[in-house]
């Protein structure tokens, strides 16, 4: 009898997990990753006005993706806050998100800084700060980059981290485009037949040289480090935690995987068509450090 019992209660067992499994992997997706999981929105410059492009999504749709992380329950996460949940061993709270913005542009600060002040939200913005500018922009908003002033500004907000995205190299002799074809260096790359000296030698100006602008108008120290075009060298992490690098960004389009440390992080493109709803939906951290 006592075996009946015990063979009918491991199939019950057997079948409630059976059931969870289709649960999870079937059409009704639920608020829930794997641990050590975060998710990583990016983006680039708002607009607002004029059409939406590659780096570009309007001032409207990044509100109403800000709005829709707080009436969800999101809350999010900075770089040094990340670090300091892994130094003390703690869990990532739940519906932890991250929001950030790369390159530097001056729409971070006129379009993106109002709509985090009235949603609460905070982010993180990688500068190329070769081209901060002193004084305000005159140019095309698709193409004005921030000045120091509002830098500072945002700085002291606590709304806003600023990390890298290198001093000048984002590809400056070719306009900061991308270039194709194997066995092109693009960004931190190491050159064709480079040295790892010369390498380590040149990387690290550059680093210190972005690092320590960021520390001059700011105050904050910088821990976090965006591949220029996502593209990372093995050779360049010795270097970058020297010069107080914590967190790397990849880009990738896949939810960052924390249980393999804080370095080349993936994130998720965002555009003018996703929906963050979608996404977070099955995607949004619960995890551990």
């Amino acid at each position: 009898m006592t075996n009946n019992r015990s063979k009918i209660q491991k199939a019950a067992e057997i079948f409630l997990l059976f059931a969870a499994f289709i649960y999870l992997c079937g059409g009704t997706k639920i608020n829930t990753v794997l641990p050590n999981e975060l998710t990583i929105l990016m983006y680039h410059n708002l607009i607002d006005r004029g059409e939406p492009d590659e780096l570009s999504i309007s001032q409207k749709k990044f509100y109403e993706d800000m709005k829709w992380l707080g009436e969800n329950g999101f809350h999010t996460i900075l770089p040094n806050e990340l670090c300091a949940l892994r130094a003390n061993g703690k869990p990532l709270p739940e519906k932890t998100v991250m929001v950030v913005f790369d390159d530097g542009y001056y729409s971070n600060y006129s379009l993106a800084f109002p709509v985090l002040k009235e949603t609460g939200m905070k982010a993180a913005v990688m500068l190329i700060t070769s081209q901060i500018k002193d004084s305000e922009p005159t140019n095309d908003p698709r193409v004005a980059m921030l000045c120091w002033r509002d830098v500072k500004e945002m700085s002291e907000s606590g709304l806003i981290e600023f990390g890298s995205h290198s001093h000048n190299l984002h590809n400056p002799d070719q306009c900061g485009e991308f270039i194709p074809g194997k066995g092109k260096s693009n960004g931190i790359q190491r050159l064709r037949n480079e040295t790892r000296k010369n390498y380590r030698i040149r990387l690290d100006a550059d680093i210190k040289r972005s690092v320590s602008l960021i520390y001059e108008h700011t105050g904050q120290n910088v821990v976090s480090f965006a591949f220029p075009f996502g593209v990372a060298d093995e050779w360049a992490n010795d270097v970058l935690r020297q010069n107080g690098i914590r967190v790397t960004f990849l880009t990738g389009n896949q939810v960052a995987d924390l249980g393999k440390g804080l370095f080349n992080l993936k994130r998720v493109g965002i555009h003018e068509y996703t929906d963050i709803s979608k996404l977070l939906r099955a995607g949004a951290s619960v995890g551990r450090l």
